[in-house]
């Protein structure tokens, strides 16, 4: 949410809130859901243990405020040399 960097963290926060909500209802309504009705039928500890590991996934996958993804990796991987003139 880069537009919102101003607004601060209050609203950051409501705006995740607002925006996560419906799409993980539906990812668990899609899990729980029987099969004859287009669901997996998991039921409804094994779909929140799905949801859960989703997240974690994410939380890991997806680098945090103020990281540079890029300049990490290419530090990471090629060491600077020094510059002669």
């Amino acid at each position: 949410m880069a537009f919102s960097q101003t607004l601060g963290t209050p609203l950051d926060d409501r705006a995740a809130f607002i925006l996560t909500r419906p799409p993980g209802a539906t990812i668990d309504d899609f899990l729980d859901k029987p099969i004859n009705q287009c669901g997996l039928n998991l039921g409804r500890d094994p779909a929140t243990a799905v949801s859960i590991a989703a997240i974690r996934l994410a939380l890991i996958a997806i680098p945090g405020r103020g990281t540079n993804r890029a300049l990490s990796l290419s530090a990471q991987t090629q060491p600077a040399q020094p510059v002669v003139m």
